[in-house]
């Protein structure tokens, strides 16, 4: 969307990407991004690290209106994928998400405290 309305603003959207003034808000774009999915990331994973029965069950009575998540635990697919499955994966997901909103955050950073050390850059 910033790059969309940055070429709108400029009659000669292709040179827009040539303007110094447009790397820097990319890299404070993508500095920030990372900071506040990170701060998400990690806000989730420790309301499922504290207690995961009743993130688990919040989850499921926002996404499903009926009751047909709930089974009985001699139910084939409870035996197949227990709750233990599923706090792994919620547990992984959240661990690679954050590891790329960091990593994409530190690119931000690096990029937009090279840009405003050197001022000639790009």
């Amino acid at each position: 969307l910033y790059i969309y309305f940055s070429c709108r603003r400029h009659r000669n959207a292709k040179t827009v990407w040539l303007h110094r003034r447009y790397w820097i808000n990319i890299s404070k774009v993508l500095a920030f991004n990372g900071a506040f999915t990170l701060l998400l990331t990690g806000g989730m994973a420790f309301m499922v690290l504290t207690d995961f029965d009743k993130y688990f069950i919040y989850f499921h009575r926002i996404f499903f209106d009926n009751d047909l998540w709930l089974f009985t635990s001699n139910d084939r697919l409870i035996q197949m994928l227990p709750e233990t499955f599923f706090y792994d994966i919620s547990l992984r997901i959240m661990g690679r998400y954050a590891f790329i909103s960091l990593v994409l955050g530190a690119v931000g950073l690096f990029f937009f405290w090279l840009l405003k050390k050197d001022e000639t850059a790009l």
